[in-house]
C-alpha cells in the first residue's frame, strides 16, 4: 500500500471515528436532556399537584373558619335560630290562645284552662327531646315561675336568687330580662347562662321569649350555644365530605390533633 492510500485510509478511519463520536456525544446529550425535560416536568406537575391539594384544603379551612366565626357572633346565632325558636314558641302560644278563647267563651273554667295548657306544653319537646319550652310570670321586679318542665323545683317559686343574676352580659336577673324585654317588645331575644339538663354547670344560652298579656304569662325556649357550636360543626363536615375533584376520585378528610394516634372525625369514603 503506498503512502496516498495509507493517507486516505487513516483519513477515512478518523473521520469515522469523529463521526461515531458526534453521534455517540448527540446521542448522550439528547439522553441528558430528555431525563433534565422529564425531571422538570415531574416538578412542574408534582408543583402543580402541591398547589392543587393546598387550594382543595384551603377551601375546607374557609368554610371552618367562617363558620367558626359566625358562631362567636350572637346576632349571628340569633339569626340562624331565630325561625326555629320563634315557631316553637309560636306553637306554645297558639295552645295558650286556643285554652283561652275555650275559657273566654264559657266552655271551660280559667282555671281549667291554664291547667290544660301548662300540661299541653310542659310535655312539648324538640331536638331529640333536648329542647322545651317553660313559662314564668310577667311580675316585676322579680317574676314567678309558671312551669319549668326539666327544673320542676322552681315551679309556683320567685325567682329572685342571686344564681340567676347572668343574664344580657350584665349580671341582670334573667327572669327580670325576659319582663323587661316582653314589656318593650312583646317579644325577644335575651342571652344569659343556665345548666342544661343533668348538669349542674352553666351554660351560655340565648333563648326567646314571648308574652301572653292576657295571663300575664311570658313563654319562652332557647338554645345552648355550645349545641348551635355543634350544629355548626355537623353542617361544615357535611359541606366539605361532598366537596370532590379531578373527576370525582379526590375527596378531602378530616382527622383530630390528638396524639399519639389522632382520631378521624370525617372520611367520605371510610
Amino acid at each position: 500500500m503506498n503512502i496516498k492510500k495509507k493517507i486516505i485510509l487513516g483519513a477515512t478511519i478518523s473521520f469515522l471515528l469523529l463521526a461515531i463520536t458526534l453521534v455517540l456525544v448527540t446521542i448522550y446529550q439528547i439522553k441528558k436532556n430528555g431525563e433534565k425535560e422529564i425531571k422538570d416536568f415531574e416538578k412542574l406537575e408534582y408543583a402543580k399537584c402541591r398547589q392543587n391539594l393546598k387550594n382543595y384544603t384551603d377551601i375546607a379551612d374557609s368554610i371552618i373558619k367562617k363558620k367558626d366565626e359566625e358562631m362567636k357572633d350572637k346576632r349571628n346565632i340569633e339569626s340562624k335560630y331565630r325561625n326555629q325558636l320563634v315557631n316553637i314558641v309560636d306553637i306554645a302560644y297558639e295552645i295558650i290562645k286556643q285554652n283561652y278563647e275555650s275559657s273566654k267563651n264559657g266552655k271551660i273554667s280559667i282555671k281549667d284552662a291554664q291547667a290544660k295548657t301548662l300540661f299541653q306544653i310542659k310535655t312539648l319537646r324538640y331536638d331529640n327531646g333536648n329542647g322545651y319550652l317553660w313559662i314564668n310570670d310577667n311580675a316585676l321586679p322579680y317574676p314567678k315561675m309558671i312551669m319549668h318542665p326539666v327544673s320542676p323545683a322552681l315551679d309556683g317559686q320567685i325567682l329572685s336568687d342571686a344564681k340567676f343574676d347572668c343574664a344580657m352580659g350584665k349580671n341582670q336577673n334573667l327572669f327580670q330580662a325576659f319582663v323587661e324585654m316582653c314589656n318593650a317588645n312583646n317579644e325577644g331575644f335575651v342571652d344569659y347562662l343556665w345548666p342544661k339538663p343533668g348538669q349542674k354547670d352553666k351554660q351560655p344560652k340565648l333563648s326567646y321569649v314571648k308574652s301572653f298579656k292576657e295571663w300575664g304569662w311570658i313563654v319562652g325556649t332557647g338554645i345552648y350555644i355550645d349545641d348551635a357550636y355543634e350544629k355548626a360543626k355537623k353542617e361544615c363536615l357535611d359541606i366539605i365530605s361532598k366537596i370532590r375533584y379531578e373527576d370525582g376520585t379526590g375527596y378531602l378528610w378530616i382527622n383530630d390533633n390528638t396524639l399519639p394516634y389522632p382520631k378521624m372525625i370525617m372520611h367520605p369514603i371510610s
